[in-house]
């Protein structure tokens, strides 16, 4: 994972200069992250927004991914990885090998070592997650994370993809969105849910006191 506060550095070494030069396309929530474009493989440097991380066509989520974040920058590993857009936001794609080229053998090492942590993180994060807490409390943490990103409070994901992330039933989904609904913390809508009290959110994802 790219620290974002190299995300400036790394964009000037293809000449984009600012994040704000115009070469960021808009994304929108729910689109799929390329992972590769005919032969060539695509690394997608994101600009604003949440990004759920994919191996390939697999749908198990392997954490988020935020500003200044680069998703399919793995140079050691042969299976690409992928991503679902959480919130809308902006987003760079470039050639992994123009990448490469540009950036150095020492800092591609130095990435891809960051990017591995990054992401025994996330999955230490899940796996506690998963044991110490209900699904309702999982939702609530995936919530808070995706708006702690990216600022939305209306989070475009149906039912199904929440189930998808939290490698869960869609029912126990249905249920945990009932309770927090009942918290006054969340409510589904039409294909999204609405962020309705953030300190309940918090409370109801054990991250605030009761």
């Amino acid at each position: 994972m790219l620290a974002s506060s190299h995300a400036p550095s790394v964009l000037s070494q293809f000449g984009f200069g600012a994040m704000d030069a115009g070469q960021a396309v808009p994304a929108a929530a729910r689109d799929t992250v390329a992972s590769d474009r005919g032969e060539v493989r695509i690394v997608t440097l994101i600009v604003e927004g949440v990004v759920a991380r994919r191996r390939g066509g697999d749908g198990v989520a392997l954490g988020l991914a935020g500003p200044g974040e680069m998703i399919g920058f793995e140079p050691a590993c042969p299976a690409p990885e992928a991503g679902l857009w959480l919130s809308a936001g902006r987003k760079i794609e470039i050639p992994r090998h123009r990448l490469i080229d540009a950036l150095g053998p020492v800092a591609v090492a130095a990435l891809a070592v960051e990017d591995l942590r990054s992401k025994v993180r996330s999955a230490h994060e899940e796996i506690v997650r998963h044991a110490r807490l209900r699904v309702a409390e999982r939702l609530a943490g995936l919530l808070w994370d995706i708006h702690d990103r990216s600022g939305e409070t209306v989070i475009a994901l149906r039912q199904s993809d929440l189930a998808e992330l939290l490698a869960v039933r869609r029912a126990g989904v249905s249920g945990a969105c009932s309770e927090l609904r009942a918290a006054g913390a969340a409510r589904v809508r039409r294909g999204a849910v609405e962020l309705l009290d953030l300190q309940a959110l918090g409370r109801a994802a054990r991250l605030t006191p009761p």
